[in-house]
């Protein structure tokens, strides 16, 4: 969440081009700086979480 406006890197605004999910994300309790993380994996829900998790230990890494 960058200047109130959820984004996607580089600079895509979720808010202008999918007001839905921009809702379904901020139900979440979004706020200044926060980052969402998802994985995903055609194999299962636990390589799903472990990508998420890697990314997450990059980002404080």
């Amino acid at each position: 969440l960058r200047d109130g406006e959820l984004i996607l890197p580089p600079d895509w605004s979720i808010d202008e081009h999918s007001p839905e999910l921009a809702a379904q994300i901020r139900s979440h309790g979004m706020e200044e700086g926060d980052v969402v993380l998802i994985g995903g994996s055609n194999t299962g829900r636990r390589e799903a979480a472990v990508a998420a998790n890697s990314a997450a230990l990059e980002l404080v890494g």
